[in-house]
């Protein structure tokens, strides 16, 4: 039997296209060979959400804060090479120029410029997304959605034609109804919420960010899919240590007389043992009990210890799944040259292409209602490595490309006049 043959054994309803209208949600994966039409998993939203804590959250929290502290720049290309109608701008360098065009994917040709717009009705929108929001809570929030759940939805509020709010949807109760199961077009948006009355929307006034992924092109897959069984691994263990202390805990040691005490006698040795061993300012007293007798160490089993080692690797899986590097959420061998790099490396894999793709998505829908020629975009700025730098002084100073003030400045002394400088340290 074919694969193809095989798999239409068990095509299910929700995998057939169709061109009505169909509820699509990132409930499942694409492929999904079970035994029945339940996922092994439950990728629906709210459980996605409901992972949304220990390392998942701490690594979520730490992409979307460092995303959302990213400054954004608003610039106005123009084609005709003249100075822009908006009065408040800022001219650019032609080398700075070329570096924005690059960064945007536009052919600058010799004819046309491209300026920094100082002061912009969407720059007033950014500043305050709606009456409880600011950008940074607004960007930051969507962004965790984005990590958990791979799409964030928010209402377009216009006036005019012109967008003049945003407002963020609980996005998990968010569902977008299209022409095709995983394909075709989104038709409107179905709002949902735990309590409160069904709303729809029309594409036009949702503001849909997406992690798209292989097996949907409708809607988003969050960083947290990457990384659901360590996720759960580490929950596990997390829980199954609580109960093990719980309901397994024990004393350190147990003491069994080669003679039968009476029931008098052993309340009076347990007293005795409790009041002298039984509390943590007690530790590291010695004990000392006449008669035969022995005492027996009690402690967890091996097996019991090992989750220490499963919660390290899941530690590594879901950092791995989230792009955040361990040396960032870890104080383990951390110096500040590798920390640096890891930093480095984290913008350059991790933050700057997620804010790529979530500016574009602004540059696509939203900047267009002010006017076509306005990008919404960020600078990538990298740390650098204080060993590298040095070196780098150094050798540039004994090269003679740069002096030794140059040199002084930039490791950060003050400047000193060659110019009897040996009378002054003389004196």
């Amino acid at each position: 039997m074919s694969l193809s043959s095989f798999l239409k054994i068990f095509k299910t309803k929700d995998q057939e296209t169709s061109t009505k209208a169909i509820p699509i949600n990132n409930y499942t994966s694409g492929l999904q060979i079970v035994f029945g039409d339940k996922p092994v998993q439950d990728l629906s939203p709210t459980a996605l959400i409901a992972l949304n804590k220990g390392w998942v959250s701490i690594c979520n929290s730490k992409n979307s804060s460092t995303l959302a502290s990213i400054p954004i720049k608003l610039y106005y290309h123009s084609k005709t090479g003249t100075e822009p109608s908006i009065t408040a701008y800022k001219r650019l360098s032609t080398k700075k120029q070329t570096k924005v065009a690059n960064s945007l994917n536009i052919e600058l040709k010799s004819s046309e410029n491209i300026t920094e717009i100082t002061e912009h009705q969407i720059l007033d929108l950014f500043s305050n997304i709606n009456e409880t929001y600011n950008y940074f809570d607004w960007c930051e929030l969507n962004f965790e959605y984005l990590g958990l759940i791979g799409n964030s939805y928010n209402e377009i509020i216009y006036q005019n034609n012109i967008p003049i709010a945003l407002n963020p949807l609980l996005s998990e109760y968010v569902t977008p109804v299209a022409t095709g199961h995983n394909q075709g077009r989104i038709l409107y948006y179905m709002y949902r919420p735990e309590t409160g009355k069904e709303i729809k929307y029309m594409p036009d006034q949702i503001l849909h960010f997406a992690q798209y992924a292989p097996g949907n092109l409708l809607v988003g897959k969050g960083d947290l899919e990457n990384c659901i069984s360590a996720q759960e691994r580490y929950l596990f263990s997390d829980a199954y240590e609580k109960y093990l202390g719980l309901n397994n805990s024990r004393p350190d040691f147990a003491v069994n007389f080669k003679n039968k005490l009476s029931e008098k006698d052993m309340k009076d040795i347990y007293r005795q043992l409790n009041k002298r061993f039984g509390n943590v300012k007690n530790a590291g007293k010695v004990m000392v009990i006449s008669g035969e007798m022995d005492i027996k160490t009690l402690g967890f089993s091996p097996r019991d210890l090992q989750t220490a080692v499963s919660r390290q690797w899941s530690l590594k899986e879901i950092c791995g799944g989230f792009g955040v590097p361990e040396a960032l959420v870890s104080t383990t061998d951390v110096n500040r040259a590798n920390a640096v790099e890891s930093m480095n490396h984290y913008l350059r894999n991790t933050i700057y292409p997620k804010m790529v793709k979530y500016l574009s998505k602004i540059n696509e829908q939203l900047t267009p209602k002010y006017d076509s020629n306005l990008y919404v975009w960020f600078e990538e700025q990298y740390l650098e490595n204080p060993v590298e730098k040095v070196q780098n002084t150094i050798s540039a100073y004994s090269a003679g490309i740069i002096d030794k003030n140059e040199a002084r400045s930039n490791l950060g002394y003050e400047p000193v006049n060659d110019v009897g400088s040996d009378e002054e340290e003389n004196k």
